[in-house]
């Protein structure tokens, strides 16, 4: 992005934040999971500051650092204490429960580029506890052959690669190999190709003069270690 650009991009959402003390909350203008519009994301204000900072560093306007300093503050005001007094930062503040790692972990990585920018202790200690969480929950996300974009739910192939690029981050941040193996891990699932295991038994004969008036079927467990089409 140019300088001019980001510093643009900047400049509009300062026209949509919702200032709160020291906090800023970027919300949302549309509509979402049934929930109207100016909902909150601490993923979005984590990316808000982030910008804030490569604005700030690109131009040399503080005013672009205090805006960074206010959004992440704002992700901060959204997160979630959860186990052994980690924080998660919610993609969707309305629905916490519902835990998207891309959303958390891009607010992490801002909770460390806003530490590094300003030395501030909140920041880092926020990025300290947040990366404990990442890691804790780490197994839940992986399918052995694929990502979880939340607990349950198999990532798109976009947000595969996000996530990818955003644990090799954590890692070399960090130094921890647990978060750049998974990366390296999820960047080659994404050539791999799918393992595929039908039922430990085979179906039994279907008697087809049952099936006069539909068409006959029978139920199939398939286990796949990634999302696959099957015919």
């Amino acid at each position: 992005v140019s300088e001019g650009g980001v510093g643009a991009a900047m400049t509009s959402a300062q026209k949509i934040v919702l200032a709160d003390g020291e906090s800023y909350t970027l919300p949302y203008l549309f509509s979402w999971m049934g929930h109207g519009p100016n909902w909150q994301s601490a993923m979005a204000e984590g990316v808000a500051a982030s910008a804030g900072l490569s604005a700030w560093n690109r131009t040399g306007d503080d005013t672009f650092l205090d805006s960074a300093m206010r959004f992440g503050n704002g992700a901060l005001d959204d997160a979630i204490t959860v186990e052994n007094n980690g924080l998660w930062f919610p993609l969707y503040v309305f629905a916490p429960s519902y835990r998207v790692l891309n959303g958390h972990m891009q607010a992490v990585l801002a909770m460390n580029d806003l530490a590094e920018a300003t030395g501030d202790d909140g920041f880092a200690d926020a990025f300290n506890r947040g990366v404990a969480t990442t890691k804790a929950v780490l197994p839940k996300y992986d399918t052995g052959g694929w990502g979880r974009y939340a607990i349950g739910e198999d990532a798109p192939v976009k947000y595969m690669t996000l996530m990818a690029t955003q644990l090799k981050e954590l890692g070399q941040i960090t130094g921890d190999p647990a978060f750049t193996d998974l990366g390296n891990k999820f960047t080659a699932d994404l050539k791999t190709p799918p393992v595929i295991t039908g039922p430990a038994e085979p179906p039994k004969p279907l008697k087809l003069k049952k099936f006069k008036q539909q068409k006959p079927f029978i139920k199939l467990r398939i286990v796949r270690d990634k999302p696959v089409t099957l015919t």
